[in-house]
């Protein structure tokens, strides 16, 4: 896969795939919004497990307990989206995840080479009306407890969720 460069101008982000070009539209993105990205889930309505996000349908699969590369405990979320707009696009770009445990928003683990992990998964372009798969691993902050997993439409205003809690066993 090849790298792909995005531009940002005037409240629009580009990129280029085989089909021609996506661009995701800014809307007024203030300090509210940022706040809402960096929060642990989401302040608007939760979808429970599965539903609508604008053009996008996200359903939350599971949760794998599993070590990253340098041996800290980890979990692997896998969901799947099905691209009901009109362009082709990819989860990295239209959507937003983040995984937490109680406050704590959780990094971004470093997978390597595992087996049955496709870190790439989450930058695949997705034509109109196709459905694909996405894993996301983040490193706990710590064993055990409940995991709560969220995702937003990118640039989302209203803070409409999909989420999903694990017990982490």
């Amino acid at each position: 896969e090849t790298e792909k460069e995005f531009r940002y101008e005037g409240g629009v982000l580009t990129y280029p795939t085989a089909d021609g070009e996506v661009t995701a539209e800014r809307r007024e993105w203030g300090h509210a919004a940022a706040a809402a990205a960096s929060a642990p889930v989401s302040q608007g309505e939760r979808l429970e497990g599965a539903g609508d996000l604008g053009d996008y349908h996200i359903e939350i699969n599971g949760a794998e307990l599993v070590r990253d590369s340098a041996g800290n405990p980890s979990v692997i979320v896998t969901y799947t989206w099905t691209n009901n707009s009109e362009a082709t696009a990819s989860a990295m770009v239209m959507l937003l995840d983040r995984a937490s445990q109680g406050e704590t928003r959780l990094e971004a683990a470093q997978m390597g080479r595992r087996p049955g992990y496709d870190v790439r998964s989450v930058s695949r372009n997705v034509p109109p009306g196709g459905t694909a798969s996405v894993q996301r691993a983040y490193r706990l902050a710590e064993e055990g407890g409940a995991l709560t997993f969220a995702v937003t439409e990118f640039l989302d205003q209203d803070g409409t969720a999909v989420v999903k809690e694990f017990e982490l066993q």
